[in-house]
């Protein structure tokens, strides 16, 4: 009975996780669709606001895998705390600085804090589900 309980409570977090996912990929792609309004806004030509966006892509390849490695040595939600924390610093130099270099480096921070986001929650949350598929977390509910 127990059993049938764990399995029921994973099939509802799968689901939660995949309308999170679905979430998530509307969250990145819209501030990228508004920020490109502001650079438009704070004077930045086309060619500027592609060096910014690609500061973000390169910071995302170059941290991923990192962020795995540090959410496996450290603690999970330390490091999504961190990622929150840099996702707000560079929101916050966005909106306050013009100077192109400034915003480059907030761009990378963003890309950054995206990375480091998916190496933490994304990897709890498949860990759960591997132990789910196991058998693990229901050895453990019926104990």
């Amino acid at each position: 009975m127990k059993t049938a309980i764990s399995v029921e409570w994973s099939k509802q977090k799968i689901a939660v996780y995949y309308y999170a996912i679905a979430i998530k990929c509307l969250a990145i792609a819209m501030p990228h669709a508004f920020l490109t309004l502001v650079f438009l806004k704070k004077n930045f030509n086309v060619s500027e606001i592609a060096v910014i966006q690609a500061f973000y892509s390169i910071a995302v390849v170059l941290f991923e895998f990192p962020s795995g490695v540090l959410a496996d040595k450290f603690n999970r939600k330390k490091i999504f705390l961190i990622s929150n924390i840099l996702l707000m610093v560079s929101y916050a130099i966005v909106f306050v600085s013009d100077q192109i270099l400034l915003i480059i480096i907030a761009w990378g921070l963003y890309g950054t804090a995206a990375a480091f986001e998916t190496g933490t929650i994304d990897a709890e949350i498949i860990m759960m589900i591997k132990k789910c598929f196991t058998g693990e977390l229901q050895k453990k509910k019926i104990e």
